[in-house]
């Protein structure tokens, strides 16, 4: 990888060398600016705050476990900046199992009460600047406050968002429409269904209006009593609900300079805050009667689809009434000047102007709208994004030439590094949308491409492109966009049930009506269809998806190393003995079945062997299947078999696939495992709730154990 001082470089000059100013604004010498900042963050609500819950003795609670604290620590970001106290993450990974137990026990004891450590509500606030203008003076608007939360607390709640998230999973309680900040869900399933309306509505001769609503600090104005209702409503946990309410109330901002109280908002440097605000905001979508609606957090959008635009303009006029009540219950208040109507039509009347009025200002018609990242023109033809992504990628090349020089400077390659990591994903993101329906849009970003590898490779302009891509071995863009798309679309048809169903209705729609402006998208989609089905992928059902891993996870059914056994050190004869013995040993009432997995000139499969019926089995899988898929698919062979024996028995698999085992058992609590393992976590958790007794066991491969050589 790149040397570090690259990646600062290039994170300190943001592609610009504009922003080599300090980027943070010190509230010493900006008092009133910073004052006024920190008063629209402590006191969005001018409404007394109704009393927090009512204190209780003792909460009904579950408990804190070393096993959940110590997942909660792996999957934090260990260089997060403290809150007051100075308490890294790094820290706290480091602490001994006996002062974790105590902090665990800390952790009990406040959710046994619903009462945070007042420390844990002291909040510092860092000042930074967005993108300014030097010349014009410095407003509050220019400024992002940072909130910077105790790791102790973030690690709790954490924890409790596992919690949260399971709750709401397994329940389905939020709307399918709702986007952001959850499992299996993306900003691509979002403009998925925008633009899959839109396009079916075009395809049907109908035209689509979209309303773009932006809300003013939406997680700064959220009611912690308003919250706490609704988290009582969906039955959550009483605890759960009574600790959100008074972690959220009565804290205390500091930027150093100034110090405010606050019983309002969700800190936007909480764990907490996305989840939660979903949960504040579900009831929005319920209000949507005669149109339709699709949230990313506090980005919304309303649309309505139909033959006439005057009927679309009164089913949203009337929809963002009904919302309007609800917003003003939830405290959020819509920006005006920056929310915009967009008329996607096939034939626009430019004598028509297009309003929506609402409850304190007018929502007026733009042709070009941001949305989630991506720059909507009322053509949806996408060259206003194409050239805004050739702008942002003309700055990244030029932050290449800043850090290489002919004689000094980077290296080629950590230049490539920087250009891989830095300029590919801004060009793939959305790929499946913008670059799937223009084909001027490849070629604009190729051009883009050759002058980002002749400068990091220093080659001349007359040098051709065919030579460039061979000696860099960079893929065209025509090809890397067409990758980047059915990876985008095979992430989305396999991961989610909506989107798929999605896919399949704009494929149907196109192929039967022909559109000579979509047809790349059309193809598109049939050949990921064929590829899919080619390939014998998994599609998992709705009930697969939901699979959730439970408390405590399976890693204590994992053994994945056999003492004294290592591959390439002893005879085989010797480590036969040893694992032998060792089998016998851990496992003397176990039955034992084997399971294998291969890959050879023959084909791919996977199989299973049982010792006690004498009984194999094997599935051949596709011929680019990978030899791990083969063992994944013996496991799940192994644990289909099981049912077939007396739940009295007690069972051990025995498997030489030690990066299988290792899946499992890195899954931790709450997570949704990932879709190759489905099935196979699906048939494991089966054989658990029927009683079985089960073991995973790893053995070492082509020693001359019998039942191993008799699955390979």
């Amino acid at each position: 990888p790149a040397d570090t001082s690259i990646w600062r470089l290039i994170k300190k000059f943001g592609a610009n060398r504009s922003k080599t100013s300090q980027s943070s604004i010190d509230p010493l010498h900006n008092q009133d600016l910073c004052s006024s900042v920190l008063m629209k963050i402590a006191n969005a609500d001018p409404r007394p705050t109704p009393p927090c819950p009512p204190y209780q003795q003792s909460y009904d609670i579950e408990l804190v476990t070393l096993h959940e604290l110590n997942c909660a620590i792996s999957k934090c970001n260990k260089k997060s900046a403290p809150g007051l106290d100075g308490i890294t993450y790094k820290m706290i990974d480091h602490l001994p199992t006996a002062a974790k137990i105590i902090l665990i026990e800390i952790y009990n004891v406040c959710l046994k009460n619903a009462l945070p450590i007042l420390d844990w509500k002291n909040i510092k606030i860092l000042y930074l600047k967005k993108n300014h203008n030097k010349k014009s003076k410095l407003t509050s608007a220019d400024i992002r406050p940072l909130a910077l939360i105790s790791c102790v607390a973030k690690l709790l709640n954490s924890i409790l968002k596992s919690r949260i998230d399971r709750h709401i999973h397994l329940n389905n309680l939020l709307p399918s429409n709702m986007h952001g900040f959850r499992r299996r869900h993306s900003t691509n399933n979002n403009l998925l269904t925008l633009t899959k309306d839109i396009i079916c509505g075009h395809n049907n001769g109908e035209s689509t209006q979209v309303l773009f609503l932006d809300v003013v600090s939406a997680f700064n104005h959220v009611r912690i009593d308003v919250l706490h209702k609704e988290m009582v409503r969906l039955n959550f946990p009483t605890y759960l609900a009574d600790w959100v309410a008074k972690f959220f109330t009565g804290k205390t901002y500091t930027d150093g300079a100034h110090y405010i109280y606050s019983n309002v908002g969700l800190d936007q440097g909480s764990t907490l805050s996305p989840i939660l605000f979903n949960i504040y905001s579900a009831t929005l979508l319920g209000e949507v009667h005669l149109s339709k609606m699709i949230t990313y957090a506090d980005d919304m959008a309303m649309y309505a689809t139909g033959k006439k635009v005057h009927e679309n303009l009164d089913r949203l006029q009337s929809d963002l009434y009904s919302i309007s009540a609800s917003l003003d219950n939830l405290n959020l208040r819509i920006n005006y000047g920056k929310s915009n109507i967009v008329d996607f039509s096939l034939r626009h009347d430019r004598n028509l102007i297009l309003t929506i009025s609402g409850s304190t200002g007018v929502i007026e018609q733009k042709r070009t709208v941001r949305y989630l990242g991506l720059l909507f023109d009322d053509n949806l033809n996408w060259g206003a994004h194409v050239k805004y992504i050739k702008q942002r990628v003309k700055m990244d090349i030029d932050a290449l030439a800043y850090l290489k020089g002919t004689r000094w400077g980077n290296h080629p390659d950590d230049q490539m590094t920087l250009y891989k990591s830095v300029i590919i994903p801004k060009i793939n993101y959305g790929a499946f949308i913008y670059l799937n329906q223009s084909a001027n849009a490849v070629k604009h970003l190729q051009c883009s491409q050759n002058a980002a590898l002749r400068r990091i490779t220093g080659m001349v302009r007359t040098t051709s492109i065919t030579a460039i891509h061979a000696i860099t071995g960079v893929l065209p863009m025509e090809f890397q966009a067409r990758y980047a798309v059915y990876l985008q679309y095979v992430n989305l048809y396999i991961n989610n049930m909506q989107a798929r169903q999605e896919l399949d209705e704009l494929h149907t729609t196109l192929y039967y009506k022909y559109s000579n402006k979509y047809h790349r998208l059309q193809v598109s989609i049939r050949s990921m269809k064929d590829f899919t089905e080619e390939m014998k992928m998994f599609l998992p059902n709705d009930q697969q998806l939901k699979i959730m891993v439970p408390s405590g996870g399976w890693a204590s059914l994992v053994t994945s190393s056999i003492p004294g056994v290592k591959k390439g050190e002893g005879t085989q004869v010797e480590q036969l003995c040893k694992t032998r013995e060792y089998l016998v040993s851990k496992y003397p009432n176990f039955t034992q079945l084997y399971t294998d997995g291969a890959r050879g000139v023959e084909g791919v499969a996977g199989a299973m062997w049982c010792g006690l019926h004498d009984l194999g089995r094997g599935v051949k899988l596709h011929p680019v299947s990978t030899s791990y898929q083969a063992e994944l698919e013996g496991l799940t062979l192994a644990l289909s078999h099981i049912s077939a024996h007396d739940k009295i028995e007690r069972l051990v698999i025995l498997t030489d696939s030690k990066s299988a085992l290792q899946a499992i058992a890195n899954l931790k609590q709450g997570d949704l495992p990932p879709v190759c393992l489905l099935r196979l976590i699906q048939q494991l958790q089966r054989r658990l709730d029927e009683g079985y007794t089960l073991r995973l066991q790893f053995v070492p491969s082509h020693i001359g154990l019998t039942g191993n050589e008799k699955a390979d």
